[in-house]
């Protein structure tokens, strides 16, 4: 079967800093390279071999979803009663946020 249009090559950066390279007949659609627990990995595209602008929009990303945070937290185990007690301090930290925003202080 021959493709309608050529074929060409992106190059992407996954968060793990690994390039890959996807055949895709529109380059210009972001293509997840491969899936992680069923959620698509984050993917950066580099454009005009700028690739310090990409690992720059990379770090916001991967900030941005919370993923080294969770990498940090799974590196070693955590008992569910540590597990508890952290979210439940994480949880009265927020509570106590939304109310000085809601006062106004």
């Amino acid at each position: 079967m021959v493709p309608k249009q050529p074929l060409q090559v992106s190059t992407k950066v996954s968060w793990m800093g690994e390039r890959s390279q996807s055949m895709s007949p529109n380059p210009d659609k972001s293509v997840p390279v491969s899936r992680v627990a069923g959620n698509a990995m984050i993917t950066v595209k580099v454009r005009y071999n700028d690739v310090e602008f990409a690992l720059r929009t990379l770090k916001k990303r991967v900030q941005k979803s919370g993923l080294l945070k969770e990498l940090r937290q799974h590196r070693y185990y955590e008992k569910t009663s540590d597990r508890r007690r952290r979210q439940k301090k994480a949880n009265i930290i927020k509570t106590r946020k939304r109310e000085l925003d809601l006062l106004g202080l």
